[in-house]
């Protein structure tokens, strides 16, 4: 399951962190020890904060997950004709 943290740091930012679990902790606070690493929170490829510059963790909500924008205007009939005019049906092979 993709869990992601929201992190408040005392400068005034904010950073979302997310990983890969198979269990949830029960609080953000745990979540955030598995990204320390000597005291640092990586919060992108060259940037991270102080550990102790951390001022408030929570669970980020997910995002949900948005279509293409043209998926909406496509129509069953639209694939089918499509189908029809570019690609060969393969012979009907009975099983044996």
């Amino acid at each position: 399951m993709l869990v992601t943290l929201r992190i408040y740091v005392s400068d005034g930012s904010e950073y979302l962190l997310a990983t890969e679990l198979d269990e949830v902790p029960e609080t953000p606070e745990q979540l955030l020890e598995h990204f320390d690493r000597n005291g640092e929170i990586a919060v992108g490829d060259r940037a991270s904060v102080p550990l102790d510059d951390v001022v408030k963790v929570e669970f980020a909500p997910p995002k949900p997950l948005v279509a293409p924008p043209w998926l909406g205007n496509l129509r069953d009939e639209d694939v089918e004709s499509a189908m029809d005019g570019r690609f060969e049906k393969p012979p009907y092979e009975e099983s044996s």
